[in-house]
């Protein structure tokens, strides 16, 4: 079975993913003058739409993309990304009833997310565990990034220069281009092929 992509528009609520909110591990959430990345259980308001009016919903097998609409309607425009399985009713409707089957293309690869690792030595008070916090001067924001390392991983992680990554990986369809979903995290050095997950 194909990779398939569906697209739904002017959503009142997001849709109904009983059979789906198994697959999704992890939330990218945009607000207004903020972002957050973390495991989905941790943020139980991710579907605030006043709060959270876009972001992405991921695991290894699936991703959930929404954008609410600025104005008085708040509709939301989705888009649902799947390894396998079957389009929930909500992202069938399209123009010609198909859904749209698209090819992996190629092996998966990392982005870097933002910041600065916060170094308890330097400032124990802003992360008095050590654990995986940065400083993100583009948001500006302290994020916590959802990668499981206790102090001493995240101890050898600075000395081996390792940044927290997205997984991502793309998809392409001959006609309508390249698609890209998240699919997980990992510790990576940019010198390095694969990093440690």
């Amino acid at each position: 079975m194909s990779p398939i992509i569906g697209f739904a528009k002017d959503l009142k609520r997001h849709p109904d993913f009983a059979d789906l909110m198994h697959s999704f591990r992890y939330a990218w959430l945009e607000g207004i003058m903020q972002a957050q990345l973390a495991h989905k259980n941790e943020v139980p308001d991710w579907d605030n739409l006043e709060e959270w009016p876009a972001g992405r919903l991921f695991g290894d097998k699936v991703e959930y993309q929404w954008q609410s609409n600025p104005g008085d309607d708040k509709l939301i425009h989705a888009v649902l990304i799947l390894d396998e399985g079957d389009l929930p009713e909500d992202f069938k409707e399209r123009d010609d009833n198909e859904p749209l089957a698209i090819e992996k293309d190629g092996k998966d690869s990392s982005m870097i997310l933002w910041g600065d690792w916060i170094d308890p030595k330097n400032d124990l008070a802003s992360n008095p565990t050590g654990g995986p916090l940065f400083y993100a001067n583009e948001i500006p924001k302290v994020q916590r990034y959802p990668i499981k390392c206790d102090k001493g991983e995240f101890e050898q992680a600075k000395k081996d220069r390792e940044t927290p990554r997205i997984v991502v990986r793309r998809y392409r369809h001959k006609e309508k281009g390249e698609f890209m979903r998240c699919v997980g995290f990992k510790m990576e050095n940019d010198e390095q092929e694969g990093g440690r997950k």
